[in-house]
Formats: structure tokens, sequence, C-alpha cells
């Protein structure tokens, strides 16, 4: 009671406008009130095509107006307004020129390095199969910048001569018996890592299936570059006298060796 109920008969609608109330018969839509609202025909008030035509204006200007971004760039300067307007690259400045001329104006002055086999007449363990092993630039010079030596003898696991309790043990194996060495202006370039992966092949080549060598306990730089190439260290005996036997099986199947076993890519060094 007290509220105008939902059907539009005349005994329940009396005391109300009937303007306000009744759906007219000229429009299915209900008759337009004040504000842009009509009734539908429930007698309820709903929106008309003004609102629409506010909302779609709105629209229709946002889309005209550039985005922010690019208005910002343009009041800057950052975007040409016309066609003819061209944006001049920003000079260069002195560390981009001194880039240019040390990389395409300067010559190159790397090189690549050849690791070259050879008889070791030399030898110290007097072993019958031996190489010797030589890095140099490929110029005219045919400079040195590396070399080592490798033997085939028989000895022990623990790279000691002679029998006792080490006779069943001992059998052929490869010896890095030369010193590894690399001229200090080419150090730091894979030269000997490239010199010790040539005499895994050539080992490999001479029918050997394990390599052993010695290094000084104080050699830390040794000691970790023999490491990463998969050599482990041997028990430290009396008659080592201060050094390290390394080991490295030259046939199982580990990532050292799969990579040396593959061809070789350009060795390329710059003297220091």
């Amino acid at each position: 009671r007290g509220r105008a109920p939902r059907h539009g008969c005349q005994p329940c609608l009396r005391g109300t406008r009937p303007s306000s109330r009744v759906p007219s018969a000229l429009s299915p839509s209900g008759p337009a009130l004040a504000g842009g609202t009509t009734l539908d025909q429930d007698g309820r008030r709903k929106p008309v095509a003004r609102r629409r035509r506010l909302r779609r204006g709105r629209f229709e200007a946002k889309m005209a107006r550039p985005p922010p971004r690019i208005a910002d760039r343009a009041r800057r300067g950052l975007l040409p307004f016309r066609e003819e307007q061209e944006v001049s690259p920003p000079p260069p400045s002195r560390s981009m020129l001194a880039v240019l001329s040390a990389t395409s104006l300067a010559p190159s002055r790397s090189r690549s390095v050849t690791v070259q086999s050879s008889p070791w007449p030399e030898r110290p363990g007097g072993g019958r199969l031996h190489s010797w092993l030589a890095a140099t630039i490929d110029d005219e010079s045919a400079q040195n910048v590396g070399h080592c030596g490798l033997e085939i003898l028989s000895c022990g696991p623990d790279g000691l001569l002679g029998g006792g309790e080490r006779w069943p043990y001992i059998r052929p194996r490869a010896i890095l018996s030369g010193t590894l060495t690399v001229s200090p202006k080419y150090r730091r370039q894979g030269v000997a890592q490239r010199l010790l992966t040539e005499a895994e092949r050539k080992a490999r080549w001479l029918g050997v299936d394990e390599m052993l060598l010695m290094v000084n306990q104080k050699n830390a730089a040794a000691l970790k570059l023999y490491t990463k190439l998969g050599y482990a260290p041997k028990p430290v005996l009396a008659e080592h006298g201060g050094q390290v036997c390394m080991s490295k099986h030259l046939y199982y199947p580990t990532v050292h060796n799969q990579r040396s076993m593959l061809p070789l890519r350009r060795l390329e060094v710059t003297a220091a």
C-alpha cells in the first residue's frame, strides 16, 4: 500500500498523473520526461539517445587527439611535422672515433697458431715412442709460442717406474715428460689447452688409453688448468718429490675427451 502498482489499470492509478505513469499509445517506449529520460512499459525511467550521443561524442574526441606520448614528443621537437625535415644523427664522440679507428683503420694483430709434431731426440725417459709438440705462428717468422714433450713409458698408475708391489699394474702409459711451456706474451689465450689437446690426440694415435703428468704442488695456475681439462690428482707419495701426479683416461665418455676427438677450430692469438 502507498506504492503505485506495476499494472496500468485506472482504479489503481487514481491520484497519480496519467501522463507520467501510463504508457503512451504513440510511443512504444513511453512518454518523454524532463531531464532526457523516458518511461518503459513498467513505468521505470530509462536513458535515451542523448546520453548515448554524449558518450559517442567523448569517444570520438578522444580518438581524434593523438596519444599523450606522441604529443609530448612532437611538442619537444623529437618528431618531424613535415616530410622535408630530416633528423640528423648526433656527431660521433671521441670514444666512438677511437673505437672505429682501432677496429677498421688499424691493421689486425691477431695471428693463427698451428701445433706441429716432430720426433723428440732428447727425451728424458728414453721411451721408444715419443713426440715433440711445438706451437708456432703461421707467418714468415714462424715464431715458437709454446711446446711440450710426450713419450710412452711402462709405469704404474702413480707415474713411478719399477717392480715390487706395483708390477701387476705396470703397463704402457703416455707421459707428458717435457714441461708444458707457453711464451709470456701469448699466455691466457688457449695455447696451453691446444698443446695438451694435441698431446692427447697423439697419445691415442700411438695406442695408449691413459695419460699422466707431473706438476708442482705450488703451481696453482697449472693445477687449475689440468683440473679443468679433466685430470684427476693421484695420492702424493714420498717418491714424487713435492710434485703431484695427475692422470686422465683418454677414452672415457667425458666432455673433454669428446671435444679433443672432434676437429679443432682455428686458434687466434695476439701478442700482449
